[in-house]
């Protein structure tokens, strides 16, 4: 960034602040919902008809393993409507490759079982890729068996 203009990359770093109190909002309400709170300090196909004024939010991997599956990802498209406007805002937001990600503490006795086994988000992804993007499938790779 150090070459960029200073008015692009002013404008840039404030979208980035604005962008990160949003997904830590987000991250927390969603939480929250599984009765967990979020520390800040250590801080990602069904045809849905479009709903007027909607805020759609749809959860990737990551958050279905943190979440031990009570959270779903998505794989999800956008249809183009020649007849409506819409606005999509696209922000992927992932832990470091190094991180160790697994149901979050609590989460298994709650449920009654571990349906997502600990693994580094660099393991997940790169059998993501070797995998040949095996979509949804790809869960299967992180979940808790025995063997493992």
């Amino acid at each position: 960034m150090q070459f960029w203009r200073h008015e692009c990359r002013d404008a840039v770093l404030d979208y980035m602040r604005a962008t990160n109190k949003m997904i830590n909002a987000i991250t927390s309400t969603l939480l929250k919902g599984l009765g967990v709170e979020l520390d800040e300090s250590t801080m990602t196909q069904i045809e849905i008809p479009p709903v007027e004024g909607a805020l759609i939010i749809n959860v990737g991997d990551t958050l279905e393993i943190l979440s031990n599956g009570r959270y779903k990802s998505v794989e999800h498209r956008v249809i183009a409507s020649s007849t409506k406007a819409r606005v999509s805002v696209l922000i992927f937001v992932n832990p470091g490759s190094s991180t160790v990600i697994g149901p979050l503490p609590g989460l298994p006795e709650k449920d009654g079982k571990t349906v997502y086994r600990k693994l580094m988000v660099g393991e997940y992804y790169a059998y993501y890729y070797e995998a040949n993007h095996l979509c949804k499938k790809t869960l299967e790779y992180a979940k808790f068996t025995k063997e493992k």
